[in-house]
């Protein structure tokens, strides 16, 4: 039999003929003709560039991150705020913003790392970015949302602070916690340095701490903290929040009686479902129920005592908002030292039920320097708080309830 001979054509990146019928076309700088090779050199040498079409040597060509996709040219391409490189058409046609303001001005950024803010009608990176619960949009400038500092400084309306709650733990850099609080602190009237004020319209000052006044159905006045950091005792976060409350000592330290309260209200970031929180909490709530059984008695916190998903009502010791758990059981806060206590006894909640679950009398030997300083160092009454606090653990969890607690749990309420 005749063999048929291959045609054979000459590589000269290879230096050395191949066969026609395997040879596959590249492209080196400035060469326009290109040259032949085989397709195996070709995949490990080379690679495709969208912008032309042709294979270029693996050390000539630019990766746009953007695309996945290789070109020949860093014409039009520029790096991203948060370290993509890729070429501009595709930052415009994916999910990417041109931002304008704060620190990523003249950046590209993607959409994971920004936030619309309505004062400006535009994106900017999240850390430049202020949340406002009072219409649930982002600013990027405070002095645009809703309330001036006139309205902030007086006592409103019953319910109005609302308006004015900023989340603190998002904007301090630095300061952030994966757990926000938020406090109120319930008074017979406020003590100013004019003199008392409470009645709507009358004038308390500005604080840090405070989102605003208002007027309390029950008690008289009640001050509403904006979305606080909650940090562990070396944190900056909680340094930061203790400087406030110092700050605000007058109106902390305000008159109140057994009619005001101390409602807490806590979240952890990036968790949407309040009753997950309440779920995890359970067994450590059971501390408060101990500290404030007597506010069990009382019709604010007569309801679903046993934190039942289907009997979600706002009278309760506890009540799921969405994302938050507001506490309503603690009593009235009676001064800065107190709040302080009450600070650090919630973190340590939510630490141990959130950040490193332990048994519970590991838990409460973590908190009883916090507890014995709310009773003036009295051990006694901490042994009896901590008694109190395993029969209403075993209410909470299993709905058992013994003779220590049943007067506070089965008692006809007061008001």
């Amino acid at each position: 039999m005749e063999t048929q001979l291959k045609e054979m054509v000459w590589s000269k990146v290879m230096d050395r003929h191949i066969p026609s019928d395997e040879a596959y076309r590249v492209y080196d700088i400035d060469d326009v003709d290109g040259d032949l090779v085989t397709r195996e050199f070709r995949d490990e040498n080379y690679e495709h560039t969208v912008d032309d079409d042709k294979y270029h040597p693996k050390d000539d060509v630019y990766y746009c991150t953007v695309s996945q996709q290789f070109y020949s040219t860093d014409d039009d391409f520029s790096e991203s705020y948060c370290g993509d490189y890729g070429h501009e058409e595709n930052f415009c046609e994916s999910d990417y913003y041109w931002i304008e303001r704060g620190r990523a001005s003249e950046h590209w950024l993607h959409s994971d790392y920004t936030r619309y803010c309505i004062d400006i009608d535009s994106h900017v990176q999240e850390d430049d970015a202020y949340y406002c619960d009072a219409d649930d949009e982002n600013y990027y400038d405070t002095d645009n949302m809703p309330g001036s500092e006139r309205e902030r400084n007086e006592i409103g309306d019953y319910h109005t602070c609302k308006e004015y709650v900023e989340n603190l733990n998002s904007q301090y850099h630095g300061h952030s916690t994966q757990f926000n609080i938020g406090f109120e602190v319930e008074k017979n009237v406020f003590h100013t340095e004019n003199g008392d004020a409470a009645d709507e319209g009358d004038q308390v000052g500005w604080y840090d701490l405070f989102a605003g006044f208002e007027t309390d159905s029950s008690c008289g006045v009640e001050a509403v903290t904006h979305i606080l950091p909650l940090g562990s005792p070396r944190s900056k976060a909680r340094l930061k929040v203790f400087d406030m409350m110092d700050e605000a000592s007058m109106v902390i330290n305000s008159p109140k009686d057994i009619t005001c309260g101390g409602h807490i209200t806590v979240s952890v970031n990036g968790m949407t479902d309040g009753y997950e929180l309440v779920d995890k909490m359970r067994e450590k709530l059971a501390i408060l129920y101990a500290l404030y059984r007597y506010r069990l008695k009382r019709s604010y916190c007569c309801s679903n005592k046993g934190i039942k998903k289907d009997n979600n009502v706002k009278y309760a010791p506890v009540h799921v908002k969405g994302c938050k758990v507001e506490l309503r059981i603690p009593s009235a806060v009676a001064n800065v030292k107190q709040l302080k206590l009450r600070y650090d006894l919630m973190y340590k909640i939510m630490h141990h039920s959130f950040e490193r679950r332990v048994h519970f009398e590991v838990f409460l030997s973590n908190i009883r320097h916090i507890i014995k300083k709310m009773y003036n160092g009295n051990d006694q009454k901490v042994d009896a708080i901590f008694e109190l606090a395993h029969h209403f653990r075993r209410y909470l969890i299993v709905e058992e309830t013994s003779s220590n607690i049943n007067e506070f749990i089965n008692h006809t309420n007061e008001e």
